[in-house]
């Protein structure tokens, strides 16, 4: 194989050719061979300098965001992450207004535990003036400040969780809860709409900003941005749990249940020297996360490790 010589430019340029003829090609033997030659792909780019070859291969194409989305989905599926993230970091910087976009390069860094650069992903998103407002008054535009100044991501050093001045400064009582900046309740009423594909990417990412703030420990900030979501989350006509953003959707309402239903407590007397104990898993480690334990005798905080 032209990769165990370490071609890997030359082997990249052919499996080009060939992603492109099998997925545009009429032929069902190109079709079956789809998948080996992403697969294929995606061990090329790994390679030293892999993500170069691809760029300089595609030449006038690079400069497309639907083609550098294309293969950086390709390449993900294979697990090519870092690689995949390196494209979608180049997509949406040419298209910075799309959703869909910085949804998917949002959730590729969060597999890579990149939550710093996917907070500031997000962020630029939610700045972007052509960022769609959503029903029941909810813009884009009023969580972007709640994304600014936050300290650096470490997960040695619990998260966010200690270092984020908000998680003791914004909640009254010592509980970081929906503090009173609760959605209206559904039995409520009030404006329903039909979203347009782009408007449910626009709600993944608001929900997908909910996730990562609470995974990462700014539990405070999570909160807030939870409550400006939810009259969006609760104007869909159509069930959200029937649509492309069903994950990001069932992960918001993980959270935000929570966040109104069992809050985390802010203990003064645990302070940022206990240790981390980690809880690995899919969205069942979010009811155990930021949360205090006694092991052993010494005080240790449940910090998530999502799978998911």
């Amino acid at each position: 194989m032209v990769l165990d010589k370490n071609r890997v430019s030359e082997a990249l340029s052919v499996f080009l050719r060939l992603l492109v003829k099998a997925s545009t090609g009429q032929d069902p033997k190109d079709k079956a061979l789809d998948k080996d030659i992403r697969k294929c792909l995606a061990a090329g780019v790994t390679r030293e300098g892999g993500v170069k070859f691809l760029l300089d291969e595609l030449n006038v194409s690079a400069t497309a965001p639907a083609a550098l989305a294309f293969l950086a989905t390709c390449i993900k599926e294979y697990g090519a992450v870092k690689e995949a993230a390196s494209l979608y970091r180049r997509t949406v910087d040419l298209e910075p207004t799309s959703a869909s976009y910085a949804l998917n390069f949002s959730h590729t860094l969060e597999v890579c535990y990149e939550l710093d650069e996917a907070v500031a992903s997000m962020r630029n998103f939610c700045l972007q003036p052509s960022a769609r407002g959503l029903g029941r008054g909810t813009q884009s535009s009023a969580i972007a400040p709640l994304l600014e100044d936050l300290p650096a991501f470490s997960h040695a050093r619990g998260g966010w969780f200690w270092v984020d001045a908000g998680n003791k400064a914004l909640v009254p009582g010592g509980a970081v809860g929906l503090w009173g900046l609760g959605a209206p309740n559904e039995s409520e009423g009030g404006e329903q709409r039909m979203y347009s594909s782009d408007e449910l990417d626009t709600l993944a990412l608001l929900c997908t900003i909910v996730k990562v703030l609470y995974v990462g420990g700014a539990v405070a900030r999570s909160a807030h941005v939870a409550a400006l979501v939810e009259p969006a989350r609760q104007a869909s006509a159509q069930p959200l749990h029937s649509t492309l953003i069903r994950n990001e959707v069932a992960y918001f309402c993980c959270a935000r249940q929570l966040l109104e239903e069992f809050p985390v407590k802010w203990d003064a007397s645990a302070t940022e020297s206990s240790k981390p104990l980690y809880l690995a898993g899919d969205s069942h480690c979010l009811t155990g996360a930021w949360r205090k334990v006694s092991l052993r005798g010494e005080t240790r905080v449940l910090t998530p490790l999502l799978s998911t």
